[in-house]
């Protein structure tokens, strides 16, 4: 799931959850992020989970890179 914090500026909230992998929440999901940015075709700042930021690169026309901060967050249940 994802939304705009502010879309001029490229920031996005975003949060993953894979359960049939038995991740409840994944705090920094760099894979989703990548695709993310392929779709958007633009740089974008994700920030993720408990404080994870990744920033994203659009590389026309079919590649994005990630890097950024991430923290390690402590054991949650979330029900939904």
């Amino acid at each position: 799931m994802w939304s705009w914090i502010d879309e001029p500026a490229g920031t996005i909230r975003a949060r993953a959850f894979a359960p049939a992998m038995n991740i409840p929440e994944d705090e920094a999901t760099g894979s989703a992020v990548t695709q993310l940015t392929a779709q958007l075709t633009r740089d974008l700042l994700v920030v993720q989970g408990a404080g994870s930021h990744l920033h994203t690169t659009w590389h026309p026309p079919t590649h994005a890179t990630v890097g950024g901060r991430v923290l390690p967050a402590e054991p949650r249940t979330i029900t939904i």
